[in-house]
């Protein structure tokens, strides 16, 4: 209960961009931090996992066991979801790391309710906790192999991103979103990914180029036209004096 605690915070806090989880301007939740909100949603419901279950074993209830192990189903079966969902943007290695966790907490999932069912089955208890002992070491070799880029396999993941092409600071800053967010479902996007977008000073405010870094946007090309008024003029552009 504790570790979910830090956990929450963290990804509720400490991660998001100005500790804020939610946009401040329209509280929204920005694209970026959903994988903070699908994290949360999985420390949260162990957390409750662990309240009841203490909570029964205190009330020494003749079913206690039974009704521990299906809110052991339960929180297996929340997770199993929250994962397959928050796996949707992860290509890549990373993709096959969580790809291996699903398959781990169903089978967590179906020994715990056949638990319920044999519960003198030690072949069932013997499955389910070699399930959990694998996933935490599972756990801590996708954080040591995903959180270290020299054990990364290399072009596994777009590294350099620009939008370019016309005027694409003229384009909303949801818009913007959408494309990264195809970007990400498509091809997976590094860590350390550069993300430029040619940007006309005349189209774009502090607030704009706010909400595009919020989105990811590292990276800004400011391109020249002309330096003669007259030709600026023609067509109209925003540049003129």
């Amino acid at each position: 209960m504790v570790f979910c605690s830090i956990s929450l915070f963290e990804e509720l806090y400490l991660r998001p961009h100005n500790h804020q989880i939610l946009n401040p301007n329209d509280g929204t939740l920005p694209y970026p931090h959903l994988a903070y909100m699908e994290h949360s949603s999985i420390f949260f419901t162990f957390f409750i996992y662990a309240m009841f279950a203490i909570i029964l074993d205190c009330l020494k209830s003749p079913v206690r066991y039974e009704l521990t192990l299906f809110l052991t189903a339960l929180t297996y079966a929340q997770s199993f979801g929250g994962l397959h969902f928050h796996t949707a943007d992860h290509m890549g290695p990373e993709g096959q790391y969580h790809l291996l966790l699903q398959v781990l907490l169903l089978v967590a999932l179906a020994t715990a309710l056949l638990g319920i069912g044999f519960r003198k089955s030690f072949l069932i208890s013997f499955v389910r906790s070699l399930v959990v002992v694998f996933v935490g070491i599972w756990d801590i070799f996708m954080g040591v192999m995903l959180w270290t880029p020299s054990l990364l396999a290399k072009d596994c993941f777009l590294s350099v991103d620009e939008i370019t092409g016309g005027t694409p600071s003229l384009v909303p800053p949801r818009l913007v979103s959408s494309v990264l967010e195809i970007l990400r479902l498509q091809f997976g996007l590094s860590s350390d990914v550069e993300m430029s977008m040619e940007m006309d000073p005349g189209t774009f405010d502090a607030l704009k180029l706010k909400q595009l870094m919020e989105l990811g946007i590292n990276r800004v090309s400011l391109g020249v036209q002309a330096f003669q008024d007259e030709l600026l003029k023609s067509p109209p552009s925003p540049l003129c004096k």
